[in-house]
């Protein structure tokens, strides 16, 4: 669940995978946390460096996985109110690499935080060291200044230099698997089920706060 993944990771919970792998070794950190979650084994591993090293790569891993999910989410809601596009991308599957940066770029599922280390003032606010900001990719993408036709999305547009997976030093290291697995899932829904819709008496529920996406999306078939 995307949701217990993006909002429920406290610090101890890369420990507790670090202790089920010494457990099971040969099972990857995701494999060992949906049965960890249900049976509430919540050992916790020793403090030392590399145990530390484990716990944040760990994770980093699960909320990976959950901005992912939000991101397929939002492509597939796209195509289910946009017959237009759906259709487009059944018929023509080479415009996928363009339509996977272009739902990226509109539906950007990650908005991050920054602590503030020095005292500044941003729109006649005062902003003092130890402040926690928002920097909204979501809303850098929708820069008209760098995007034409800024809210609308294009499914073959060309020049799409969006940040969505942030920006320099801190760009996202995971970007190229999230890209991927967002391209393979859209990919593998439209071979099996090409025809989808929204479902008009279930309203879209959306997630809050830093990672954003449909927490439930009813559709129809066919």
């Amino acid at each position: 669940d995307a949701r217990e993944s993006s909002e429920h990771i406290g610090p101890e919970a890369g420990e507790i995978i670090i202790v089920l792998l010494q457990r099971e070794p040969g099972k990857s950190k995701s494999s060992v946390l949906k049965p960890a979650r249900e049976q509430g084994r919540l050992a916790k591993a020793g403090r030392g460096r590399d145990e530390r090293e484990g716990a944040s790569d760990a994770k980093g891993e699960l909320v990976h996985e959950a901005r992912t999910s939000n991101q397929i989410g939002a492509s597939l809601w796209h195509l289910a109110k946009t017959p237009s596009d759906r259709k487009r991308l059944v018929a023509e599957p080479g415009l996928m690499p363009t339509a996977i940066e272009e739902f990226l770029r509109a539906y950007a599922p990650v908005t991050m935080a920054r602590e503030v280390v020095k005292e500044t003032t941003v729109c006649g606010f005062a902003v003092k060291p130890g402040n926690m900001v928002l920097l909204s990719f979501p809303a850098a993408n929708r820069d008209p200044a760098m995007f034409p036709e800024a809210d609308k999305v294009v499914i073959d547009r060309e020049n799409n230099r969006h940040a969505a997976f942030g920006l320099g030093i801190h760009r996202c290291v995971g970007s190229n698997l999230a890209r991927m697995e967002v391209t393979v899932a859209v990919e593998e829904w439209l071979k099996r089920i090409p025809e989808f819709r929204l479902d008009p008496s279930s309203p879209v529920k959306w997630s809050e706060g830093t990672v954003r996406g449909p927490r439930q999306l009813p559709i129809l078939f066919g």
